[in-house]
């Protein structure tokens, strides 16, 4: 799969995450940071290999998906002037953040610019694997003003 993945490489064409037997990586059966991981292993891979096909095997696969659903209820801490929350998932044993940040944009008295969204600022982070789960993982919050 290596000289595969190189050829590709070469023709500009793109990466395809495969796993140890060669079988393209199904994403309905992976969550999002575990395909994210395959799909970088087998990019050093193609990186490291020559046109011979030398190849390190990865050994990723998870199928069980989890999902976190965060309701922001509201902000106690009231600086006075416009503010945005910044909410993300942190992994402790890899020191880098598995998600994308939602931003909840509020207003000097600390609720929401728009008043629809009182009390439906809510955030849902899809895809979390178990290997995930096993891990230290941390919600943080970034307040900006």
């Amino acid at each position: 799969t290596t000289k595969i993945d190189w050829g590709n490489r070469a023709l500009g064409l793109d990466l395809i995450p495969r796993d140890d037997d060669g079988r393209v990586v199904n994403e309905d059966n992976t969550s999002v940071i575990s395909l994210y991981k395959v799909h970088q292993r087998c990019a050093e891979s193609v990186a490291s290999a020559s046109a011979t096909g030398t190849i390190k095997n990865p050994q990723t696969r998870s199928t069980a998906l989890h999902h976190l659903l965060v309701n922001l209820n509201g902000v106690v801490c009231i600086i006075g002037e416009d503010t945005e929350v910044f909410l993300s998932l942190y992994d402790l044993h890899q020191q880098s953040y598995i998600s994308e940040r939602y931003v909840v944009k509020l207003n000097r008295n600390g609720t929401p610019h728009d008043v629809s969204k009182l009390g439906k600022m809510r955030s849902l982070f899809t895809d979390l694997g178990n290997s995930d789960l096993r891990t230290d993982i941390y919600l943080v919050c970034h307040i900006i003003r």
